[in-house]
């Protein structure tokens, strides 16, 4: 999830564990410690692109690391407020299950985590885009109501349990959304007699009304849109991308292009280019409409062969539209949310 989200459950869970005992400085150390497991893009920049890629939400994301770390911080914040007479074992439970329930709010979203690291299978829920103001929005006018009653008064407790109350129903509604839109779009795809290997299913930015569905066939990819308001008779309509997956054959052994591919859940398309191939990678979407006349792939990736027969990798970043041209963006996937 994005930052300001899990400084503010980072800040509600320390309210939770120690609030009662240091008032105050719960928000603050736990607003801090929930950053923490995050720190791992700043080894992003001296690492090879696809290592990096593997390595974000990896070992910072781990038990191991929820282990190893959280006695350092319970002996740091022992020895600040050393006054306080808060015993170490309170610390460690303290900072364990903020950065614990960092890493379990970001299993939720697309791209997921290593808990069990070194085991590099990721959990991912696919329930919840990045950034979701419902979610958000009012856990922090709960944390934030908190600061304005002592540390004794009892309602400070009920209204922090009540914003962390509020977020975990909202999570559960969204996967409740989810199991509607899935089990909706496999029946349409049986009464047409389409067999597919996968199919998953995310929810479109900021919102969990509209949903995003990737579907895997032989040689293909099915996509489409569809909304909680749709009616139930609606037709559905998808539309095509061809897998092309055969363009990297000669490069099958290719480990780091493999861990690459991994990653991506096999879900990615294709493309040749003049100077080698491009990557897409399908779970994050495209800027823009779906399909081959949808806008550029979030994530994709440059692949280019090199004499020795190794290959050079690139991450790609789209082009960041401008207001003018973001609007009428976000304009159409409003009224496809609406379904208008």
């Amino acid at each position: 999830m994005d930052s300001l989200t899990q400084i503010v459950l980072g800040a509600a869970v320390g309210e939770a564990v120690l609030g009662k005992k240091i008032g105050n400085r719960a928000f603050v150390w736990g607003a801090i410690a929930g950053t923490v497991p995050d720190l791992d893009v700043i080894t992003k920049p001296f690492l090879p692109m696809v290592e990096g890629l593997s390595w974000h939400r990896g070992f910072s994301h781990s038990l191991l690391f929820f282990f190893l770390v959280s006695p350092i911080l319970a002996w740091i914040a022992g020895k600040i407020h050393a006054k306080r007479a808060v015993p170490f074992k309170s610390w460690l439970w303290f900072f364990f299950m903020i950065t614990f329930t960092h890493a379990l709010l970001d299993c939720f979203t697309s791209w997921g985590t290593q808990l069990f690291w070194p085991h590099p299978w990721r959990i991912r829920f696919n329930n919840i885009f990045v950034a979701d103001p419902l979610y958000t929005v009012p856990f922090l006018i709960a944390v934030i109501a908190v600061l304005f009653f002592k540390r004794n008064n009892p309602w400070r407790s009920r209204v922090n349990w009540l914003g962390i109350g509020l977020s975990s129903t909202y999570m559960l509604l969204t996967i409740a959304f989810k199991g509607f839109i899935f089990f909706e779009l496999k029946a349409d795809l049986l009464r047409k007699h389409t067999n597919y290997v996968q199919m998953t299913t995310r929810p479109a930015p900021l919102n969990t009304i509209l949903w995003i569905a990737n579907v895997e066939l032989e040689e293909e990819y099915l996509l489409t849109y569809r909304s909680l308001l749709d009616d139930e008779n609606d037709p559905i309509e998808w539309v095509s991308l061809k897998k092309n997956w055969f363009l990297l054959d000669e490069y099958k052994d290719n480990q780091d292009l493999q861990l690459l591919l991994y990653l991506t859940q096999g879900f990615y398309t294709v493309e040749k280019t003049d100077t080698g191939f491009i990557v897409n990678d399908l779970r994050f979407g495209q800027q823009g409409d779906l399909g081959e006349d949808g806008g550029d792939f979030v994530f994709k990736y440059k692949i280019t062969p090199q004499a020795d027969g190794s290959l050079d990798m690139e991450q790609i970043d789209p082009p960041r539209p401008s207001l003018e041209e973001g609007k009428p963006m976000m304009d159409q996937l409003y009224k496809r949310m609406m379904s208008e």
